[in-house]
C-alpha cells in the first residue's frame, strides 16, 4: 500500500510544479492610457481587437464615455445626459454602460455605430437604477438594477 500511494504522490507533485512553472512564465504588458485633458479616467472594458472603453472627466466636463481604438481617441455622451459611463465593448463594437440625464434615474444604454438605445430593467417600486455592465459577442447584456 505504501508503494502505491507514493507512486500517486510523485505525479501529483510533478503536475503541481509544471502548473506553477507554466503560470510563472506568463508575462503582462502594462500601458498607460493618456486621455487628453482628463482629470480622472478609468478603462473598464476591452475586446479581442484591442478596443478599450471607459470613463473620464475634465475640469470643465462631467463624466464622459470614451473609446480608444488603434491609437484614436473618441469621447461620447449619451444624448441629453449629464454623465455617461462606458463599461464594456464586444468584438462587434457594441458598447454598454449607463448614463444620468436631468430629472431621470441612472439608466443603462447600448450604442453601436453611433446609435444609442436606453435599457431599463423591470423594477419593483422604489428601485430607480439600471446599469449595463457587460456585453458578449452575441449581444447579451448583463447588469444591475435596484
Amino acid at each position: 500500500m505504501k508503494d502505491f500511494s507514493s507512486c500517486l504522490f510523485k505525479p501529483s507533485v510533478l503536475c503541481v510544479l509544471l502548473g506553477l512553472c507554466a503560470g510563472a512564465s506568463a508575462q503582462c504588458k502594462y500601458t498607460t492610457l493618456n486621455i487628453p485633458g482628463a482629470d480622472t479616467s478609468e478603462a473598464l472594458g476591452i475586446n479581442d481587437r484591442g478596443a478599450i472603453v471607459g470613463t473620464f472627466n475634465t475640469s470643465t466636463t462631467s463624466f464622459r464615455g470614451f473609446l480608444l481604438f488603434q491609437g484614436k481617441f473618441t469621447h461620447f455622451n449619451f444624448p441629453g445626459a449629464e454623465q455617461t459611463f462606458a463599461e464594456d465593448i464586444n468584438n462587434h463594437g457594441q458598447i454598454v454602460g449607463s448614463y444620468l440625464a436631468p430629472f431621470t434615474n441612472v439608466t443603462g444604454f447600448v450604442v453601436h455605430n453611433g446609435v444609442f438605445h436606453s435599457i431599463t430593467a423591470p423594477q419593483p417600486p422604489g428601485d430607480t437604477q439600471t446599469r449595463a455592465l457587460g456585453i458578449n459577442n452575441f449581444g447579451v447584456i448583463v447588469g444591475r438594477s435596484g
